[in-house]
């Protein structure tokens, strides 16, 4: 630096010494002093130029003009402190958006950073053709085919959860449980930070029952205690050893818990069509995942011949981890990631219309280093160089909006999603670095080029530092309005099918009566109730227990909900002399008052009595019985569930009731047969208690009663039906508020888009206005031409926006029928609040334009 310094001191002396010369002699040829030195000057030429060229010569100017341009575009953020608030908040917030999402696809591809190998890791699951279940679980039989057949496995693992009662010194507590083959720790390479794993003996039967526990549940149960290693816990009442602890970061994963304990595989006859675990695989070197679905094709079809009843109609696919992963949430992130884009634009279009009109009002700075020598480029490199700053400010506010942002959804989605608490990392700082780069070319650019284009005479004629904008400045600032008015509407539009969704969820009827009604899980285990007539006698005292409180009407058990059958069971109907029909139809085991606690529709026939026979009759599902029998009678018909190791028994229908929806997605239901429990139940059963009056007033009872048999129940899950049923819509009530919020923030940018753009056309047409109302024009006439300009501009972009949120409303139609309900009604709502925003935008500057003295406007000038 001084060494340049040095030079260019030279230069300037250089250049003071020709120029003195000529000045001399220019005086001794004549010429009057001022004369001679005027002509010198003239002859060397501009001073300022020949400074610059120099400089390029002999230094890389570019880098110091591209300094100049940071310290100017700093300068300019001082000078104006509000208009810089308004550019990095809301650039922030649209940056801010978007790196949530960026986290959000790093935060899901997380839970398999704890897996070991991943790209030679796969999940291998079973396939339904028939009802096109593409990912559905494997039964232990079908998985110890799997195993002994494949050449293409080092090593298969299953896996399927579960809860536990975990007994402490105070209480008990439900636990989620991983149950794991051997082999699932070799398969993952998840290994304990204290211990050791399973070893194969404690995953056959009559193993020793062991347990790993999550990093989590050391610290919360057992106060991180480092002798817990060898401890003895309760488990369902039965003693588990505890053999590891796994490490923290195992607390995020999509197969983390908070304990793992061996899964015993189901050998026994008629459980290879109990299908309940997933399965992971471990591909061999070089076997590529193809080749892996390619003999996996062959063991199904081996399977399906071997065991025509359960696996007929079965395949088997074989999906690499992270895809297996990516598959299932893709969707529902190119619908979060699209929106927040929209966004993101509409701050991009927002900040380049600001930067427009401040372009307007910097014509003669522009003009004077014009004139002074800058060239075009110059002026347009200064320009966007000032933008720089502002998007790097909002790129920093932009993760402190990540990081609430993040928070919020864990908060709202950790239900449904494997979220981890990621630490602000460098991917992530590299992501919000990337975007802050590239926004200011989507929200710069434009004004730059606009506002380097000017004509030099007329703006250095202006008395006062502001100029006009040029008409492609003014079709450029009206466009950007339409752009952003659309992708509002488009946003509100996208708000609107999430609330229509969610109106057409609460309109689904699930079947049953929910009010009044508690729902609870009783477990019997074998440690506590080691004899079946254990297990009879302690259901039985329940239910005496809470039939006889006050203000129960109804009480019953089933081995589930039917609101939780999602998958059935191959069904034989015998539909008169004709050969007997094959269907798939789902099993629940109830109790004679089940139903009746339910308040499910009796349709035709009777209802079970306790004189009724769990292997002789049978109620079936309205939906089962238009299937089976289209146009008969289905009461006194016979079914009988298929099985390939037992013969199953042939059951009387006596009874046909409604459907009950067995999801929460407008009200699909799965055909269903129930049964009567037999007279040993299962060790787990699903308890439902019908009252007559508020059922949370019943609760402490309830649990009282179950108590007074069992004080080990935890009961954590006894809640109201209605509960239950709001828990599961949910996700799209969540949904819907954040697409709200999105919509909502949108049409605000939109909103204070119209705004400064009407502020700027005002402004500009202040002279103009001053002389309309000098020749008569009312203030009432200037309002309305000032708010039809507007609103012309505002409704545009409406209208396209409206066209597209329709064209998406009748895809979703398509996709989705029970959708067409309301859309309508939500597309005219969001026109008539389009409308009022836009009003609102353009009245306020328009009728402060309509105040102006003509005196005032006339010499504005």
């Amino acid at each position: 630096m001084s060494r340049r310094k040095r030079m260019m001191e030279d230069l300037d002396q250089d250049i003071r010494d020709f120029i003195e010369r000529e000045t001399q002699d220019n005086i001794e040829r004549g010429m009057p002093p001022a004369e001679a030195r005027y002509a010198a000057l003239r002859k060397f030429g501009n001073v300022a130029r020949v400074k610059e060229d120099t400089r390029e010569v002999w230094s890389m100017i570019w880098l110091e003009q591209l300094w100049q341009d940071v310290c100017i575009g700093l300068r300019q953020l001082r000078l104006n402190p509000g208009f810089t608030a308004v550019v990095v908040l809301t650039l922030g917030l649209g940056i801010g958006m978007n790196t949530t999402v960026f986290s959000l696809v790093t935060s899901l591809s997380y839970p398999f950073l704890a897996v070991k190998d991943q790209d030679r890791t796969a999940v291998v699951w079973a396939s339904r053709f028939i009802q096109n279940e593409g990912r559905a679980s494997v039964s232990a039989p079908d998985f110890a085919d799997w195993r002994q057949q494949n050449h293409v496995f080092e090593d298969l693992a299953m896996f399927s959860g579960t809860t536990l009662t975990l007994k402490s010194a105070s209480q008990s507590a439900r636990v989620g449980a991983e149950q794991v083959s051997e082999g699932f720790f070799r398969v993952t390479g998840f290994k304990p930070a204290k211990g050791r794993v399973f070893l194969p003996e404690e995953c056959q039967s009559g193993g020793l029952r062991v347990a790993i526990l999550s990093d989590g549940l050391w610290q919360r149960s057992f106060g991180a205690d480092p002798s817990v290693v060898g401890q003895t816990i309760k488990l369902n009442r039965e003693a588990y050893t505890v053999v590891g602890v796994m490490p923290p970061d195992l607390e995020h994963s999509a197969y983390g818990a908070d304990l793992w304990v061996p899964l015993v595989p189901d050998m026994s006859p008629g459980s290879r069509a109990r299908r309940f675990a997933q399965a992971l695989a471990r591909l061999k070197g070089g076997v590529t995942v193809e080749q892996a679905q390619a003999e996996m094709d062959t063991i199904a079809r081996r399977l399906a011949q071997a065991y025509p009843i359960t696996n007929a109609g079965w395949g088997i696919r074989v999906i690499r981890l992270r895809d297996d992963m990516n598959q299932k949430f893709s969707k529902g992130l190119i619908v979060f990631s699209a929106p927040v884009f929209f966004v993101l634009l509409i701050a991009c279009a927002n900040t380049a219309s600001l930067l427009l009109a401040r372009a307007a009002r910097r014509n003669r700075e522009m003009a004077v280093r014009a004139a002074m020598g800058a060239g075009r480029f110059r002026l347009v490199r200064q320009l966007l160089t000032e933008s720089v700053p502002l998007a790097l400010l909002g790129g920093c506010f932009g993760l402190l909006v990540n990081f609430w942002g993040m928070v919020l959804v864990r908060k709202l989605f950790a239900d449904i999603l494997p979220l981890a608490a990621l630490p602000m990392n460098a991917r992530l700082l590299a992501f919000a670095l990337l975007i802050s780069i590239l926004t200011p070319f989507f929200f710069g650019l434009a004004p730059a080029i606009f506002g380097s284009k000017l004509d030099v005479n007329e703006a250095l004629k202006s008395a006062e530092n502001v100029g006009r904008a040029s008409r492609g400045s003014h079709r450029l600032r009206e466009w950007l309005v339409v752009t952003e008015m659309m992708l509002a509407v488009a946003l509100l539009g996208v708000c609107g099918l999430f609330v229509d969704i969610w109106v057409a969820e609460a309109r689904v009827k699930p079947g049953f009566d929910p009010r009044n009604m508690l729902t609870a899980t009783l477990s019997a285990p074998e440690s506590a109730y080691p004899q079946p007539e254990d297990v009879q006698r302690f259901y039985r005292r329940v239910l005496e227990r809470i039939d006889a409180l006050s203000g129960v009407e109804r009480v019953g058990y089933g081995n589930d909900l039917p609101s939780s059958i999602t998958t059935g069971r191959p069904l034989l109907v015998a539909r008169g002399p004709a050969q007997p029909a094959q269907t798939s139809a789902g099993e629940v085991r109830v109790t004679p008052d089940f139903i009746q606690a339910m308040r499910i529709p009796l349709l035709r026939g009777r209802a079970f009595t306790e004189q009724d026979s769990s292997d002789t009759f049978a109620v079936v599902s309205d939906d089962l019985a238009r299937r089976a029998w289209p146009s008969q009678d289905p009461v006194g018909k016979r079914i009988k569930f298929l099985s390939e190791a037992s013969d199953n028994p042939w059951l009387v229908v006596v009874g046909v009731i409604g459907d009950v929806t067995t999801s929460q997605r407008f009200g699909s239901a799965v055909p269903l047969v129930y049964r009567l429990l037999a007279g040993t139940p299962d060790r787990e059963l699903t308890l439902v208690v019908r009252t007559v009056s508020r059922p949370s007033s019943a609760i402490t009872a309830v649990r009282q009663a179950v108590w007074e048999v069992d004080n080990e129940q935890p009961l954590a899950d006894l809640e109201t039906m209605e509960q239950t049923m709001r828990e599961g819509r949910s996700e799209y009530v969540r949904t819907t508020a954040i697409f709200g919020a999105l919509a909502g923030f949108g049409l605000a940018l939109a909103a204070l888009g119209v705004y400064s753009v009407m502020s700027c056309f005002v402004a500009e047409r202040i002279p103009e206005i001053g002389v309309r109302m000098a020749l008569g024009a009312r203030p009432a006439d200037v309002l309305r031409m000032l708010i039809r300009q507007g609103l012309t501009l505002a409704l545009s972009g409406g209208v396209v926006g409206l066209l597209g949120a329709w064209i998406l409303g009748r895809i979703a139609f398509h996709e989705v029928p029970e959708l067409r309900s309301s859309f309508d009604f939500v597309t005219i709502s969001i026109a008539l609040l389009l409308s009022g925003v836009a009003l609102l935008a353009c009245y306020i500057p328009a009728r402060r334009a309509a105040k102006v003295d003509p005196m005032v406007a006339l010499r504005y000038e």
